[in-house]
């Protein structure tokens, strides 16, 4: 699958690594690990989490962002 951004996207989108290239991930466009979303998505994302693991994250969504109520849990796929 081609994931070039057409002419019109450049500008509005970029690319966002799901697993930090810090932490391992792929650079690769054609990769799972690469998606594409809009500028201000991603600097919002990074602006809560940096370059945080799941783990990480899901402790500061647990604790601050979501209803005290409710409690986010991540898993490896395959239970790996």
């Amino acid at each position: 699958m081609n994931k070039r951004l057409p002419d019109r996207l450049v500008g509005k989108y970029n690319w966002h690594h799901r697993k930090p290239k810090v932490r391992g991930g792929s650079g690769d466009k054609s990769s799972p690990n690469m998606v594409c979303v809009s500028i201000e998505q991603h600097r919002a994302y990074h602006t809560l989490f940096g370059t945080m693991s799941v783990p990480e994250i899901v402790d500061v969504l647990n604790n601050i962002w979501i209803d005290p109520e409710w409690e986010i849990h991540a898993f490896l796929k395959g239970g790996k």
